[in-house]
């Protein structure tokens, strides 16, 4: 299937080893700009050093494109105490303001696996051998 250029958010599901569950996330595709810029902040220059800024900046750009999360995706203490499913949707049980904070801050792992696989990781090379055409 090929890839389809749009504006219409994407969504990508990860296997979580922390819960044991699936993680749904829906983001939108960077910019050109945000591209070049999240490239080009990776590491940083100074005199002879070279510092490693991955980390922060996986967290910054997986943080602006992350439009809402899956339902089930994470739960979170409701007035009770109980867990109720965090939401992501105005329109939804479990929606809260501060849905992208509460990611961001209790499981940045997500935001820095998104960040890795839309920025750094969306292509991975095919062997000659593996597209060649048979007939």
């Amino acid at each position: 299937m090929p890839r389809h250029l749009s504006n219409v958010p994407c969504r990508m599901t990860f296997s979580d080893k922390i819960s044991g569950d699936t993680i749904t996330l829906f983001f939108r595709m960077p910019t050109p700009e945000e591209q070049i810029t999240y490239d080009n902040s990776l590491v940083e220059r100074k005199k002879d050093k070279i510092i490693s800024r991955t980390g922060e900046i996986r967290q910054k750009y997986g943080c602006e494109i992350l439009t809402g999360i899956g339902g089930g995706s994470f739960t979170v203490d409701g007035d009770d105490g109980k867990p109720v499913s965090l939401s992501s949707d105005p329109n939804a049980p479990g929606y809260r303001d501060d849905w992208k904070t509460l990611v961001r801050t209790l499981a940045p792992d997500v935001i820095s696996m998104l960040s890795f696989c839309v920025f750094e990781q969306s292509l991975v090379r095919v062997d000659a051998e593996e597209t060649e055409d048979p007939s």
